[in-house]
């Protein structure tokens, strides 16, 4: 019998192993890429230095949209804006006013519920317009990956046309009753990484968030620092350490544990009943689902 494509087995299985290795390097570094970021963003990023960035941006590179909310929530605390209580909620302190687009939000959001949980409120607003231009503008200054994380999901284009190869190649062998055993093995190599790779998230920072962030912490954790101060661009005190760490580092400590235990009142919830989940908002009542009762948290139900 002719080996199909003039290539005999053991030659294909060699050109196959060597193709995956350069497919694999190619997937590996359109990832790598997309995290560098573009010419000019490198550019801007690389013109960032320390505090040219305002706290609420240090704080959505530490950790994301929630984190911006909790280190307004914070400010807002620290100013008398708002007033918390032991059981994880805030109040506006009447006559309050801002002039910070998140902290209006934040404020927004609290008195159209009267007393808002914490939880719920970092939740609602951390998915808000104010909080989600923040983000985009992170982007453009190129220390955040933003839309471009999709481009690395093509990445595994050519590891994909390989494992289409080599299955036409073992079609081909099993219907000729030729020894598939090392390339059925590939094969399922090929597919695995495939779909790990494809699967797996592009983390948001790009490589020079992750400097200024290392930069920004220093060589000792937010948590350690003995007056609770963090310095970073003229900003210090506990809305540092909030930004860099979270509300679950306040130094108040009844407000982190209160948060803490809210926390994880909701993720309960939020495993227990399909009406209160982060990603959807409903003001009504009955969107709480069976199993969760009154316990979506105080204010605004199940998030809205």
């Amino acid at each position: 019998m002719n080996e199909p494509w003039g290539i005999a087995g053991p030659d294909f299985l060699r050109i196959y192993v060597v193709a995956f290795a350069f497919a694999l390097l190619f997937a590996l570094a359109v990832r790598i890429m997309v995290r560098a970021g573009s010419a000019d963003s490198r550019a801007a990023s690389g013109a960032i230095g320390p505090g040219q960035l305002s706290l609420d941006e240090l704080a959505y590179l530490a950790g994301g949209p929630r984190r911006v909310v909790e280190t307004a929530v914070a400010r807002l605390i620290d100013r008398e804006k708002v007033r918390p209580s032991r059981k994880g909620t805030v109040r506006v302190v009447e006559g309050s006013t801002a002039t910070d687009p998140i902290d209006q939000a934040v404020l927004a959001d609290i008195q159209r519920n009267r007393e808002r949980s914490i939880g719920l409120l970092v939740d609602k607003v951390g998915r808000g317009d104010v909080v989600r231009k923040l983000g985009e503008s992170l982007a453009r200054k190129g220390l955040l990956v933003g839309e471009d994380a999709a481009r690395a999901r093509w990445g595994v284009l050519p590891l994909t046309v390989l494992f289409v190869v080599g299955g036409a190649r073992w079609t081909n062998g099993l219907a000729e009753g030729r020894p598939i055993g090392w390339l059925t093995l590939a094969l399922v190599v090929t597919a695995v990484v495939t779909v790990l790779l494809y699967r797996k998230s592009v983390p948001d920072r790009t490589y020079a968030a992750e400097r200024l962030l290392t930069e920004a912490r220093g060589t000792r954790s937010a948590r350690q620092v003995n007056d609770a101060a963090v310095l970073y661009g003229g900003a210090a005190g506990v809305v540092g350490v909030v930004a860099l760490s979270g509300l679950a580092a306040h130094p108040d400590t009844e407000l982190a544990s209160a948060l803490e235990s809210q926390k994880q009142a909701i993720a309960a919830n939020n495993s227990g009943s399909s009406g209160c989940g982060s990603g959807s908002s409903s003001g009504g009542g009955s969107s709480c689902g069976s199993s969760g009762g009154g316990g979506c948290g105080g204010g605004g139900g199940c998030g809205g």
